[in-house]
């Protein structure tokens, strides 16, 4: 890889500590993902889904 390229692969839009300490002060779940890989992308989206899943199953559970 040339340095131009690997230096855009490398640089992050937001740092790990940041992303951890927002979820964290917002009562949300970190997933590191990347837009540029796609790396995590559809682990994040499985993983939302089935969070949205349970939390409606609990709702409905709890209303029916």
């Amino acid at each position: 890889m040339s340095h131009t390229v690997s230096y855009f692969y490398s640089r992050r839009e937001v740092k790990r500590e940041e992303g951890e300490a927002f979820a964290r002060e917002h009562g949300l779940v970190f997933m590191e993902t990347s837009a540029k890989t796609a790396a995590g992308v559809e682990e994040a989206f499985i993983n939302t889904a089935k969070e949205i899943y349970e939390v409606s199953v609990i709702s409905y559970d709890s209303y029916g």
